[in-house]
C-alpha cells in the first residue's frame, strides 16, 4: 500500500479545518437589521422573544430583526407577506407600515414622518401641560450586510413641576438631549439618533452610532438601562450557535456634574 505523502495530508486537514468552520458558519444566519429599541414595539416581539420553543438572546436590545427567529413576526406586524386583510389601506400606512417604503433585490429604503403630540394637566394647580413633537425616520439596507438608520426630532414641551425642577437643575430632559428655557418653563429640543451595521461575516457584525443600548430583561435594567440621553458607541457582538457576545465602547457625558473647569464630564 502506497504511504500518504505529506502535501496530501496538509490537504486533508486544510479540507477537514475548511468544512468544520464552514459548518459552525451554518448555525447563524448573517444578521445586520436592527429594529430601533421601543418598550412599547418590542412587547408585541415578546410571544417570540420570550417563548419555550425559541432561544432568543433577549438580553441584549436592540434586536436583530433580520434574525430568523424573529423575521416572521416582525414582517407580520409591518405586514410585509402578511395576509391580514382587517384593516384598510390607509389603516395599516399610517399605523403598521413606513409611509415610504422600496424594496429591490440589491437594497432598500424606508422613511417615516413622526409627529406626536400629548395634552394633560397638573393638579391641583390647574396647569396645563403639552408636548409637541415632529421627527423624520430614514433607514435601509445595501445588500445582506450593511443597514442605516436615521432619526431626527424637534420637540417643544411643557412638563409637570417635578420635571421642570429637575430639568432647571440639570439642564437635561430626561432621556433627551440638553434643554433650552423658551420662558415660563417651557422647553424646546432637538433629538438626533443613527445607527450603522455591517455584517462581514455570518458570525459577526460591527455597528456605530449615536443611539441607545439596553441590557437586561425588562422595563429597567441595573446594567445598562434606555433612561439615559443617546451616546456615541462601538459595538462587536459575535454569535456561533446559542452563544452571544457582546463588546462595547461607548463615550458618555455627564452634565449634572461640571469639572473645575466648567465643562461637562466624559466618561469612556
Amino acid at each position: 500500500m502506497k504511504p500518504i505523502s505529506n502535501k496530501t495530508k496538509y490537504k486533508v486537514r486544510f479540507a477537514t479545518v475548511l468544512g468544520i468552520i464552514l459548518s459552525l458558519s451554518a448555525l447563524v444566519s448573517a444578521q445586520s437589521v436592527y429594529q430601533p429599541y421601543s418598550y412599547q414595539f418590542y412587547q408585541k416581539l415578546d410571544s417570540d422573544a420570550y417563548s419555550t420553543q425559541t432561544r432568543i438572546h433577549t438580553s441584549l436590545k436592540p434586536f436583530f430583526v433580520d434574525d430568523s427567529l424573529l423575521k416572521h413576526r416582525y414582517d407580520s406586524l409591518m405586514n410585509y407577506g402578511s395576509a391580514n386583510n382587517n384593516h384598510s389601506g390607509l389603516y395599516k400606512k399610517l399605523f403598521n407600515e413606513h409611509l415610504i417604503d422600496v424594496r429591490s433585490a440589491k437594497a432598500t429604503f424606508y422613511a417615516d414622518l413622526l409627529p406626536d403630540f400629548i395634552i394633560g394637566s397638573q393638579f391641583p394647580q390647574n396647569k396645563t401641560t403639552w408636548l409637541s413633537s415632529i421627527g423624520l425616520q430614514l433607514g435601509g439596507t445595501v445588500g445582506s450586510k450593511f443597514y442605516y438608520n436615521i432619526s431626527g426630532y424637534a420637540n417643544n414641551a411643557v412638563f409637570p413641576d417635578y420635571l421642570t425642577t429637575y430639568i432647571n437643575k440639570v439642564g437635561i430632559i430626561p432621556g433627551q438631549a440638553k434643554a433650552y428655557n423658551n420662558g415660563n418653563n417651557q422647553y424646546n429640543w432637538t433629538e438626533v439618533r443613527a445607527l450603522v451595521s455591517y455584517t462581514p461575516v455570518k458570525y459577526l457584525n460591527i455597528a456605530a452610532g449615536h443611539d441607545k443600548t439596553f441590557i437586561g430583561d425588562g422595563y429597567r435594567s441595573m446594567l445598562l438601562s434606555d433612561y439615559a440621553s443617546p451616546y456615541f458607541f462601538f459595538k462587536l457582538t459575535g454569535t456561533l450557535g446559542d452563544v452571544r457576545y457582546m463588546a462595547m465602547f461607548t463615550y458618555m457625558n455627564d452634565p449634572a456634574t461640571t469639572s473645575q473647569y466648567n465643562i461637562d464630564r466624559k466618561k469612556f
